[in-house]
């Protein structure tokens, strides 16, 4: 799923998803989403929820590896065992389908609300799926953009968020991917706020992220990397303070790590991936590189998608 969000954003990004993407995969590729959708045994819009069955397991799957039959439709299916959504699966689902411009009137809203609710551990934070995974920074950043893009934050605890994440705060151990998903939660959140008293300390640390080459490393000691040119650069953004970073050479250094096969990879002379490639572009946009579509650094979505999500989904549309 997120190899399917790098690549159609990606495209989004370049302005190119009318002229190069045709009516029929842009109907599939919304279908095949579809179809990765955990869903309720039971209509939870009008039925109990079953003893023993458990809210955590709703979303999006990253793929069909569960062996289920496809079917984009289904609104209720048997519980299976170990096929559970996964929150950073859920969060490129949702986007992926905004920027093929779907409606979302499929996406089971209350289950996946629910399952953020039961999905937020003590701390604050979220743990990845409830079939056993982590719980760190990223999958709270996800929490809140699900909730965003489904205009419903009922499933954030927002004071435990808010407070995890300014007890995350640290500079030796401090992280350019992290911090990103710390500030883009708080936005997205409207907690913004929260970091006012030491928000010229954050956007120093963030601007000491540049390297001599031009480049963003995610941490000190670390050499540049083309991700963090989003990252880095995204945080900054929201922040207010991008046009303090030289741009200039940021985009110097992403053209040592353009491919002669396509793509972008993580530095000069490494093999060129989805993820670096995505990243580099995001990276140019938000540096408002000529030619490609502007980014709306909270929820990593061209400002075209953003509208779409506000205008022309299901969620949003109804509360106008």
């Amino acid at each position: 799923m997120a190899m399917a969000f790098y690549a159609i954003s990606g495209i989004d990004i370049c302005g190119a998803v009318e002229k190069s993407i045709s009516e029929k995969n842009r109907k599939d590729w919304i279908e095949w989403v579809y179809a990765q959708q955990v869903v309720p045994s039971w209509d939870v819009n009008s039925e109990e929820k079953p003893d023993g069955a458990s809210w955590g397991a709703f979303g999006f799957r990253g793929s069909p590896s569960s062996g289920r039959p496809f079917n984009p439709n289904q609104t209720t299916a048997e519980f299976w065992h170990h096929d559970t959504s996964h929150m950073a699966m859920t969060y490129t689902a949702l986007l992926t389908l905004v920027i093929l411009g779907d409606d979302l009137s499929r996406v089971n809203r209350e289950a996946i609300i629910q399952a953020l609710k039961h999905c937020q551990t003590e701390s604050g934070s979220f743990i990845a799926s409830v079939d056993g995974a982590e719980s760190d920074m990223r999958f709270l950043f996800a929490a809140c953009a699900i909730s965003y893009i489904l205009n419903d934050f009922r499933g954030v605890n927002t004071d435990r968020a808010v407070t995890y994440i300014l007890k995350s705060r640290t500079y030796e151990n401090a992280h350019g991917g992290s911090t990103y998903c710390a500030v883009a939660s708080l936005a997205l959140l409207g907690q913004l706020h929260v970091i006012d008293e030491f928000r010229l300390e954050l956007i120093g640390w963030l601007l000491k992220r540049q390297q001599d080459d031009g480049g963003f490393a995610g941490r000190p000691g670390k050499v540049s990397d083309t991700c963090y040119s989003f990252w880095v650069g995204a945080s900054l953004e929201i922040l207010g303070a991008y046009q303090f970073s030289d741009s200039q050479a940021n985009r110097k250094f992403l053209e040592t790590t353009v491919s002669s096969r396509g793509g972008f990879s993580k530095h000069a002379d490494a093999n060129p991936d989805p993820l670096h490639s995505y990243m580099g572009l995001a990276g140019l946009s938000i540096a408002k590189e000529p030619g490609l579509e502007p980014l709306w650094p909270q929820l990593n979505i061209t400002l075209r998608a953003l509208n779409h999500l506000k205008n022309g989904t299901k969620w949003w549309t109804m509360s106008q």
